[in-house]
Parts: C-alpha cells; structure tokens; sequence
C-alpha cells in the first residue's frame, strides 16, 4: 500500500486581547484585529496564505515551461 500524505496542521493560540499566534511546524506568525498594526489581521494573513499558494504554482508551472523567472509578486 501506499504512503499515507503528510498532513498540515496550525494552532492557534490567545495572547490576550484580540492578539492571537499562529504556529505551524515551521514557524509562528502574530494576527490581531482592531487597532493593532504590529501583526497581520486575520484578513491579511488568509490572503497571505492564498498568495503563497498560488504563487508557488505559478512558479513551478513556469519552471516546467522552461522560463526563466527574474521576479514575481502578487497583490
């Protein structure tokens, strides 16, 4: 049989206030809503995280095509 996918997972955990952290296997992030401006909103970091992913596609399909990519940016 074959091997089980690797799976995903992230914590989310409470720093007081509306100041949370998010922490996967590779690192941690800070998110906020209201006032704070020293971490992403929860907006901001699920944008973040719909860029990155599709960036990475786009960069791998432009590698299989043989392009040779100096830059890219999502907004």
């Amino acid at each position: 049989m074959g091997e089980s996918p690797p799976t995903n997972s992230a914590r989310l955990s409470w720093q007081g206030g509306h100041r949370f952290e998010a922490r996967a296997s590779k690192g941690a992030i800070p998110i906020a809503s209201g006032d704070d401006r020293t971490a992403l909103s929860p907006m901001e970091a699920m944008l973040s995280a719909v860029a990155g992913c599709m960036a990475v596609d786009v960069v791998d399909i432009l590698a299989k095509m043989r392009k040779n990519v100096r830059s890219y940016a999502v907004e």
